[in-house]
């Protein structure tokens, strides 16, 4: 989550969280403190912050990666904020007054995957400060997923950013009949989208806010999860194409034109050369595919499909049946083509 401004956590402070109880046992290493329930998660978790000051530092430029205090916590609360429903939010930072160190608040069964997002928060240096909120959501998500890992998270993401409310995924192949000629098999899976939202965010309006946080509490807490899912596709068709530097650019940019935030022309024609509705289909469809590897849905209709031809090698059944899923009435996605499923595809035609 996006560190609140200094103006809004004086006002959340003024409002009075009340005096809040550090877990039980502190740690400090350099300018890393940690306060944890016990030494031993104290102590991993200040290895992992040092593993991470250098994975982060060379992937990002313009990261000032000083100071840090982290909380693990049960219930996310600091001194400056009332707690925070941990279904919804599962960590924040706080950026320091005067003199302080950025302070991470995080709950303790999720922070392996959560620490890189919220690090990346506290340490952007100012380079970074024209960059829309949104983008700087979808940074810190790129890095978390990387370097968490958190796998699945795209799936988590894109869902919202598209509206789907419902998934109707159709997996096919080929068989022969008979005669020999093709005829096509099917296996279809209506999956759970998002809620029905009472307003759909545009990727413009995402990119003006000053704050992910501030329109989902202020109107529909639900907007939240479209804010984060454009900023997770924006940033993501940018550092694919550009690396993390395409986002440093834009920011460099507008410093020496003047501007507080990047424009939202400039990041739609670097994220996607203005045809964003296309390229956000692609993505929902790639993170759908890739979801769908990860629970187990598209092996074993792959394995299904394979037991229909024992007679054939793997290669002479690819290349016949010709495997393919397709999406919300979108293009079949053909397997063999699928770049980040080949090895994953080659193990399980082998029965690895």
């Amino acid at each position: 989550m996006k560190p609140a401004s200094r103006s809004a956590v004086v006002a959340l402070a003024l409002a009075g969280a009340g005096c809040v109880t550090p877990p039980a046992f502190t740690a400090r290493e350099g300018d890393v403190i940690v306060r944890a329930p016990d030494e031993q998660l104290a102590r991993e978790l200040i290895e992992e912050v040092e593993e991470l000051r250098d994975a982060l530092s060379e992937r990002i430029p313009g990261l000032l990666p000083g100071g840090v205090e982290i909380w693990l916590q049960d219930e996310l609360v600091s001194q400056r904020y009332r707690p925070r429903d941990s279904d919804t939010t599962r960590a924040f930072t706080v950026q320091p007054w005067l003199n302080g160190v950025p302070e991470i608040h995080v709950v303790e069964d999720s922070w392996h995957e959560l620490l890189p997002h919220e690090l990346v928060h506290a340490w952007l240096g100012p380079d970074w400060d024209p960059l829309p909120a949104v983008l700087e959501e979808g940074l810190c998500d790129l890095m978390t997923e990387e370097l968490g890992p958190y796998p699945g998270l795209a799936a988590i993401r894109l869902p919202p950013a598209v509206a789907r409310h419902q998934v109707l995924v159709r997996f096919l192949w080929d068989e022969r009949d008979a005669q020999g000629a093709p005829l096509a098999r099917e296996i279809s899976q209506l999956r759970a989208g998002t809620e029905r939202y009472t307003e759909v965010i545009t990727p413009e309006q995402a990119l003006s806010l000053d704050s992910v946080s501030s329109l989902g509490s202020e109107r529909d807490p639900d907007v939240t999860t479209q804010l984060y899912g454009h900023g997770y596709v924006l940033a993501r068709c940018i550092v694919e194409r550009q690396g993390v530097a395409g986002l440093h650019a834009l920011c460099e940019r507008a410093r020496r034109k003047g501007l507080k935030r990047v424009p939202a022309e400039w990041v739609m024609q670097a994220a996607a050369d203005g045809d964003y509705p296309a390229r956000l289909e692609r993505e929902y469809q790639r993170a759908t595919l890739e979801q769908l590897r990860l629970v187990g849905d598209l092996e074993s209709w792959l394995r299904q499909a394979r037991s229909t031809a024992p007679q054939l090698d793997a290669e002479a059944w690819l290349a016949s049946a010709r495997p393919r899923v397709a999406i919300d009435g979108g293009a079949e996605l053909l397997l063999s083509e699928r770049a980040e499923l080949r090895d994953w595809l080659d193990a399980v035609l082998r029965g690895d």
